[in-house]
């Protein structure tokens, strides 16, 4: 221990100079875990969050449609859909080579992509849940087969990516194979037009399945939902 008090110039220099580096340090830090902080949240941070979302064609006569886009869950971690950590990795990595031109996560095996799709399959099926309900208790309930389409990167260029599940009725499908008859809500929602043109092409013609490379790949799955009478699900 030392007297605060009777330090020599000598030693009263070296604490400044230590607190000095210490301060630095701590400020360093600080800025550096912001900068990571951002860094992930642009690059990164995106990819862990997912938006489960239907798609509506309101009718507009001369045979065009507003492409309604309207969330069923808002914005959660992607964690809450997919449990798998492993899987997780997995699925970001394919986010990360996502297009406009090809919107859909593609896994490295058939078996990979199969346990993607059945993670969005099994986190949307508890919507059923209300559904069973209401018909054990004999009240009216209404049913609708829609498609669930794992997609990525298909808003407006410049925003934050993220994964996005699109919902979408099968007889509302058949309305997408021409999305020049559409007009948008928000101008950039174009991109969700040619998407959905394309779930269109590979659900009516391949069963649910794309061309990538060699591999016909799975994207869609279809799911048929049961809800109360009314409810905006199956509306």
């Amino acid at each position: 221990m030392f007297d605060l008090f009777s330090l020599t110039p000598t030693q009263y220099h070296g604490l400044q100079l230590l607190a000095y580096v210490c301060f630095t340090l701590l400020v360093g830090l600080g800025i550096g875990r912001w900068v990571k902080n951002q860094l992930n949240y642009y690059f990164n941070r995106g990819f862990g969050r997912i938006v489960i979302g239907r798609n509506n064609l309101k009718a507009l006569g001369n045979g065009r449609f507003l492409l309604q886009l309207r969330n069923l869950f808002e914005e959660m971690p992607l964690s809450t859909v997919v449990l798998d950590p492993i899987l997780r990795e997995k699925a970001v990595a394919a986010g990360k080579h996502c297009s406009e031109e090809q919107p859909f996560p593609i896994l490295a095996t058939d078996a990979e992509q199969t346990a993607w799709l059945d993670a969005n399959l099994g986190y949307v099926a508890k919507v059923n849940q209300a559904g069973e309900i209401a018909e054990s208790l004999h009240q009216p309930v209404v049913t609708k087969w829609v498609w669930l389409v794992p997609a990525c990167s298909d808003g407006a260029k410049g925003t934050i990516r993220k994964f996005r599940t699109i919902w979408i009725g099968d007889d509302t499908l058949d309305k997408c194979s021409d999305p020049s008859v559409f007009e948008y809500e928000r101008q950039y929602h174009y991109t969700r037009g040619n998407t959905l043109a394309m779930i269109y092409k590979a659900v009516r013609e391949n069963g649910g399945c794309i061309m990538h490379g060699k591999r016909h790949v799975q994207i869609a799955v279809k799911i048929e939902i049961k809800a109360p009478k009314g409810h905006e699900l199956v509306s």
